[in-house]
């Protein structure tokens, strides 16, 4: 596990920046075979039960979400969300602290448990301090 440090604000940015496109296929990856990628599509729903009362509410608010102090934890194997895509995220979105796992995929908890135990933990001494 490596700390890369706090991220930067980017409060003086005037718009946020577009994130990187991903063009490339799901089938692109060694991975991934046709029976895989039929099986997943199969098993898409809807994110949310509550889908129709979430697109209600108003965006979030800095009263609520921007009060609590993030941490953002990049995965550098991620398939679905490229590196470029999470520092995107990380630079629209302001850090107090920016963690990396070296070599999880899109599932830390599976492919690299004690590395994000290991994250979650020092994430939460810090908030007991």
């Amino acid at each position: 596990m490596t700390t890369i440090g706090d991220g930067a604000s980017h409060e003086d940015d005037d718009e946020p920046s577009s994130p990187p496109s991903d063009d490339s296929s799901p089938l692109d990856d060694d991975d991934a075979t046709s029976q895989d990628w039929t099986l997943a599509k199969m098993m898409v729903r809807p994110t949310s039960f509550f889908k129709e009362d979430l697109s209600k509410r108003a965006a979030f608010s800095e009263e609520r979400y921007g009060s609590m102090d993030k941490v953002f934890m990049l995965y550098g194997e991620d398939a679905s969300l490229t590196l470029d895509y999470q520092r995107w995220m990380v630079k629209n979105s302001p850090v107090k602290e920016l963690m990396e796992i070296n070599g999880p995929d899109h599932m830390p908890l599976l492919s690299k448990p004690q590395e994000l135990c290991q994250c979650i933990a020092t994430i939460a001494n810090s908030c007991i301090r």
